[in-house]
């Protein structure tokens, strides 16, 4: 299964190498789980709100799933997607209607379970 991950920090409280961190974390998940990850889909916005949906990498992820560039979304925590719980669900919607799978590190999700 192919896999893009997407990782956010966001203010000057957080240090921009927990970007590193979260591609790890989600990297060792790929791998326990049998998931190809795809270098050139790994999305990551830095110093942004999870608040806002007007993020650069997380439209460039919804529209590379739009493209069904890869099959599944590999995130540290469902907050580095969103921040608003309005806003998460839209964006978790937009994906699996496009048939991609989210699999949260943190928080044990997985939307095919």
């Amino acid at each position: 299964m192919r896999a893009a991950i997407y990782a956010r920090y966001s203010s000057e409280n957080q240090r921009p190498e927990s970007i590193d961190d979260q591609i790890s974390a989600c990297r060792r998940v790929a791998a326990a789980q049998g998931f190809t990850v795809i270098d050139d889909q790994i999305y990551t916005d830095e110093a942004k709100s999870g608040a806002r949906r007007d993020r650069k990498a997380l439209t460039a992820l919804l529209t590379a799933a739009q493209g069904r560039q890869f099959d599944a979304v590999l995130v540290d925590d469902l907050s580095r997607l969103a921040r608003d719980n309005y806003l998460m669900l839209s964006i978790l919607a937009e994906l699996h209607f496009e048939g991609i799978r989210v699999v949260s590190v943190a928080d044990g999700l997985d939307s095919d379970d």
